[in-house]
C-alpha cells in the first residue's frame, strides 16, 4: 500500500519540459522568469528541463547549470522535426510540456500529442499583427480553424493578459474552461527606483549625463510595430524647440540603420545615446524620467511598460492591446492614440515640464506593479496549475478504473 501511494505521489510531481525562445546576450524579464522557475523546481524537488532555441547568454547558462537544472539547446533546423522533442519528452519522462512559442495553431503539437501522453500547457504571448489585408483575413480563418481543432489537445492556456484571453475565447469558445489569465511577472527586487542618489549619479555619469538633466528612454525592439520612428521624429522636434533633455535608445532590430542615421544627422548628438541591446535595463530605468512605448500593434502585454512602472517611471504608451492593463491613463502614465506623433510629442513635453505629476505617476505605477505583476506570484501560480492538471488527470484515471471495475 505504501508503495502504491509513493508511486502516486511521483505521478503528481511535475516533470516539466519547458520550451522557450530567448534572445542572445540579454538578461531580461523573460530570462528572469525562466531562472525563477528553475529555482522553484529545485525547492519543490521536481524536474524542470529548459529547452531553448538559438544562442544564449553564457552567464544565463552558467546560472542555470549552477543550480543543477537541465538545459537543452536546439537550433532552428533541429526544431523543424517534432520527433526530436518527442524523444526528449520520453527521455526525461516529462509529464508536462510547457511551450512559449509553438502555439495551438501549429500542427507540431498534434504530432507530439500522438506520440506522448503528458499534458500540454501553452503560454500565449502573441500580439495582434500590424497590417491587415485580404490575404491576412484568409490566413486568419485558416489559423482559427487549426486553433479550434488543436484546442482539444491543449490542456491549459495561460494568456498573459485579459486582452489575449478575450482573443482566445473569441477564436476557440469551446476552450474557455481551460483558460487562466496569468500576467507576466516582473522581478520587483530588480526593477525598482533608486534609494541611493549616489548610485543614480554613477549610472548617469557613465552615460555622460549630469544628475540634474532629464532623461527620456525608448527600450525595445527597433521595429516599425514598436513605433521607434514616431519617437525619433517627436524627439527631434522637441530637442529643437524644448529645453534640452537626454534621449536613450536601448535595443536592436531592423530599424537600427534608421536610428543610426537619426544620430548622425542630429545637431544635438550629446543628447542622443544609442546604447544597443543591454542587460542592465533595470539601471537604465532607474535614471529614466519618462519611458516611451508607442506601439502600433496589439501587444499581448509589454514587459517594457511593466518594468517601467515597477521602476516608478511614468510611461507614455499607445492605447491598444494588453498595454492598457499596465498603463492607466493619468494614473501611472499617459495613453495616446495609435500612430499619433503629435500627441506623443505633446505628452513627452507635458511630463518633462511636470515634476510633481511624474512623481505621482511613478508612485502609482510601483503600486500597480506590486499588486499585479509580481514574478514570485506568477511562478507560484504556474506550479499550482501544473499540480492541478496532474491531480485532475489522476482523478480521471481513478474514476475510469473504478467504473470499469464496477461494471465487471
Amino acid at each position: 500500500m505504501k508503495k502504491s501511494n509513493l508511486e502516486k505521489d511521483e505521478q503528481l510531481l511535475p516533470r516539466v519540459f519547458c520550451w522557450a525562445k530567448i534572445k542572445p546576450n540579454k538578461q531580461g524579464s523573460f530570462e528572469d522568469y525562466l531562472w525563477h522557475m528553475t529555482v522553484e523546481a529545485k525547492k519543490r524537488k521536481c524536474l524542470f528541463v529548459l529547452c531553448v532555441l538559438g544562442p544564449v547568454n553564457s552567464n544565463f547558462i552558467k546560472d542555470i547549470n549552477d543550480i543543477g537544472c537541465e538545459i537543452v539547446f536546439l537550433n532552428e533546423n533541429k526544431i523543424r522535426y517534432p520527433w526530436r522533442i518527442i524523444k526528449l519528452l520520453h527521455h526525461y519522462k516529462a509529464n508536462i510540456l510547457h511551450t512559449h512559442f509553438v502555439g495551438p495553431a501549429d500542427i507540431f503539437l498534434l504530432i507530439i500529442r500522438c506520440f506522448w501522453s503528458g499534458k500540454i500547457v501553452f503560454t500565449d504571448h502573441s500580439s495582434n499583427p500590424l497590417l491587415y489585408s485580404s490575404s491576412f483575413f484568409l490566413k486568419a480563418k485558416i489559423q482559427n480553424a487549426k486553433r479550434f481543432f488543436l484546442s482539444f489537445f491543449i490542456d491549459l492556456y495561460l494568456p498573459v493578459s485579459d486582452f489575449v484571453e478575450d482573443r482566445i475565447c473569441k477564436n476557440v469558445p469551446s476552450a474557455q474552461h481551460k483558460i487562466h489569465r496569468l500576467y507576466n511577472g516582473i522581478d520587483l527586487k530588480r526593477f525598482k527606483s533608486y534609494g541611493n542618489m549616489d548610485d543614480k549619479k554613477f549610472i548617469l555619469s557613465s552615460l555622460n549625463i549630469c544628475d540634474d538633466e532629464l532623461v527620456v528612454s525608448f527600450i525595445g525592439q527597433l521595429a516599425t510595430e514598436k513605433g521607434i520612428h514616431l519617437c525619433l521624429n517627436a524627439i527631434d522636434r522637441l530637442l529643437k524647440t524644448h529645453k534640452k533633455f537626454h534621449f536613450l535608445i536601448v535595443g536592436d532590430g531592423d530599424k537600427k540603420l534608421l536610428v543610426n542615421d537619426f544620430y548622425r544627422n542630429s545637431i544635438d548628438k550629446k543628447y542622443i545615446h544609442v546604447l544597443g541591446s543591454r542587460s542592465d535595463v533595470d539601471d537604465i530605468l532607474r535614471v529614466t524620467d519618462v519611458l516611451l512605448v508607442p506601439s502600433l500593434w496589439g501587444e499581448a502585454f509589454s514587459l517594457t511598460a511593466a518594468e517601467g512602472i515597477a521602476s516608478s517611471v511614468p510611461v507614455i504608451a499607445s492605447n491598444i492591446g494588453g498595454i492598457t492593463e499596465i498603463v492607466k491613463d493619468n494614473y501611472n502614465g499617459l495613453l495616446i492614440k495609435i500612430d499619433c506623433e503629435k500627441e506623443l510629442g505633446k505628452s513627452i513635453e507635458y511630463l518633462l515640464d511636470s515634476p510633481d505629476v511624474r512623481i505621482r505617476m511613478g508612485l502609482n505605477g510601483r503600486s500597480h506593479a506590486v499588486e499585479n505583476f509580481s514574478l514570485d506570484v506568477m511562478v507560484e501560480k504556474t506550479y499550482k496549475y501544473y499540480k492541478d492538471l496532474l491531480l485532475l488527470s489522476s482523478y480521471k484515471k481513478s474514476y475510469s478504473f473504478f467504473n470499469r471495475k464496477k461494471s465487471t
